[in-house]
């Protein structure tokens, strides 16, 4: 699934969907970039911070947040506020979603050079 179809996916499997404006998301990319923006291997290929790989798209299906963020990495295509509903999965490449709380992330990234998917928890001691 092309990512220009984010919008009308979620449209379809969520309660409600909002826009997020350019200014608001730049400001929820300063929040999540410290917590979360790190590269997630490092230059010997290992996982870093919370990270992980394995295991990873059991761990987003295991969470029920009731309103989380899609976050594509392009800004050319919107970034979503979603309440209720199904979170995204398979086909949404260069996406992050992560509950309004920055509580945790999952990305789905761009390219299967960069493996993926991967999810983290906020670290104890990281606030948002």
């Amino acid at each position: 699934m092309d990512i220009s179809e984010l919008h009308e996916h979620m449209v379809q499997t969520a309660r409600e969907v909002r826009l997020i404006p350019k200014n608001d998301r730049a400001t929820l990319d300063q929040q999540w970039q410290p917590l979360f923006g790190r590269p997630m291997r490092d230059r010997r290929g290992y996982l870093t911070g919370s990270w992980v790989e394995k295991g990873a798209i059991e761990l987003y299906r295991a969470e029920r947040p009731d309103e989380f963020l899609v976050l594509p990495y392009d800004w050319k295509y919107p970034a979503l506020r979603c309440r209720g509903g199904i979170l995204p999965e398979f086909g949404f490449d260069g996406v992050c979603v992560t509950p309004t709380d920055l509580g945790w992330a999952m990305v789905f990234t761009a390219c299967d050079l960069e493996g993926g998917p991967y999810f983290a928890r906020r670290e104890s001691n990281a606030s948002a």
